[in-house]
């Protein structure tokens, strides 16, 4: 159990490290912009959004890197300035974060 807290606490430190030397400037610009998009359905395809004058479409996103994480479960993984899209089950946009 010991080596595994050691571990953990190394774990930690390192991501702290490099998050720190990590410029992030583009991927807050990025959120700042996807924050707008919550509430909003996101779509993959225009067909789809057909009568939802304030849909999201996917080919619309150009940020990378990116990860649309769909109504079920998800690694926390860290990836230093990956967008984040959290849908509902419906396609609605809940949650934007940046990691």
């Amino acid at each position: 159990m010991r080596v595994f807290a050691l571990f953990a606490t190394v774990a930690l430190a390192l991501q702290a490290t490099a998050m720190s030397a990590f410029d992030d400037s583009a991927a807050q610009a990025a959120l700042a912009n996807a924050e707008a998009w919550i509430g909003k359905h996101l779509y993959t395809t225009a067909d789809e959004a057909a009568g939802d004058a304030g849909a999201i479409l996917e080919s619309d996103i150009t940020y990378e890197p990116l990860r649309i994480v769909r109504n079920r479960g998800f690694t926390e993984d860290l990836v230093f300035g990956r967008l984040n899209i959290k849908l509902d089950e419906n396609k609605v946009i809940t949650r934007v974060w940046i990691g």
